[in-house]
């Protein structure tokens, strides 16, 4: 059976949100997986993307080029680009990136820039790529930069002065749409750091939804992007957040503790929902542990649960539910695998 058939199968969950260590879902799969590229050396890759028969892979820790693509098919290496470095074109520090259709958007905060790669005209042999420069509308720093489409972006900010807001790129204005976080707990502070804590962030075109989740106590938020603004439909945490400060620090940012569980590694959306890479540990337990794949409905409830075996740095679900991951082997080298769910049996 094909992972597609088996994620639309899965009941959408409704009533309020209780977990006592553990996120609770309909229906566990277990995977068969196949490695598509054990031979490529890849030093530390945040991001796996999906366009048609190919598979883009962010590398760009100690690499001369910052972007790997490879067939979907066979894992067959087709070519590198994006060059490291502060010239036109270059990236020093990636962000983020984005896919969005057939272009690829590379964000680097600290050279306040966005690099859009268009893909086709790259395999065809050609250097195409745009660069733009951050609105100087926006004075304070910029974490993520997510396309949205029509010149547009969403600009991730990191205070209560700009958390999201909407840049238009054709007039080079910049506007503040969301500026509050949500209250995971009685400090100000502490919501702003859990909120902003290795948070992944990313928007589906096609359901306009924007999704941000974190890596300390697994918290999601959910918008909806429209174009007269952008407002949050859901805001919960699965595992509490526990965390400690980090002494020193002003404003006092949050650290995970022996206490903390550990949340998001990575999400891919979908048209039938938000893919999870979920650790779920305290983070006194991660060296013993593989994060899971979790489906999550557009209403922020978890629905099904796919028991993948191997540690995994990123991943997405292409449109036939099949699904790639960058793993870890047993010599602590990434690989690119490819997973097939089934039903899990009942003893």
């Amino acid at each position: 059976m094909c992972c597609a058939i088996i994620f639309i199968s899965c009941s959408d969950r409704k009533g309020k949100l209780v977990y006592t260590g553990e996120i609770l879902v309909s229906d566990e799969y277990e995977v068969s997986d196949s490695v598509l590229n054990d031979t490529y050396m890849f030093n530390f890759p945040r991001d796996i993307f999906v366009m048609d028969s190919l598979l883009i892979v962010h590398d760009s820790d100690g690499m001369e080029a910052a972007f790997h693509v490879f067939s979907k098919y066979t894992g067959e290496h087709v070519l590198d680009f994006g060059l490291r470095g502060r010239g036109p074109g270059e990236t020093l520090n990636v962000s983020s990136v984005n896919l969005l259709g057939d272009t690829l958007y590379v964000y680097d905060a600290n050279l306040r820039k966005v690099i859009l790669y268009n893909i086709p005209e790259i395999l065809a042999g050609k250097s195409s790529w745009k660069e733009i420069n951050v609105s100087r509308d926006v004075p304070y720093m910029i974490l993520q930069v997510v396309p949205i489409g029509n010149e547009k972006m969403i600009l991730c900010g990191n205070n209560d002065k700009m958390r999201f807001g909407i840049w238009d790129t054709s007039s080079d204005e910049a506007e503040a749409k969301v500026c509050e976080y949500p209250p995971y707990s009685k400090d100000k502070e502490a919501n702003s750091a859990i909120s902003n804590y290795s948070a992944s962030v990313k928007f589906n075109e096609f359901e306009s939804k924007l999704v941000s989740a974190t890596y300390i106590g697994a918290t999601m938020e959910i918008y909806d992007v429209s174009s007269s603004g952008i407002v949050r439909t859901f805001s919960e945490y699965y595992y509490r957040p526990e965390y400690e400060y980090a002494r020193g620090a002003v404003p006092r940012w949050v650290i995970p503790g022996e206490d903390s569980v550990i949340g998001f590694q990575d999400i891919c959306l979908t048209d039938s929902g938000i893919y999870g890479l979920i650790w779920g540990v305290r983070s006194s337990a991660m060296e013993a542990s593989v994060p899971e794949l979790i489906k999550f409905a557009y209403n922020g409830m978890p629905m099904c649960r796919c028991l993948i075996p191997d540690i995994l740095e990123s991943v997405v679900v292409d449109e036939n539910g099949d699904i790639y991951g960058m793993a870890l082997n047993g010599n602590m080298e990434s690989n690119i695998k490819k997973y097939v769910c089934t039903k899990r049996s009942e003893s």
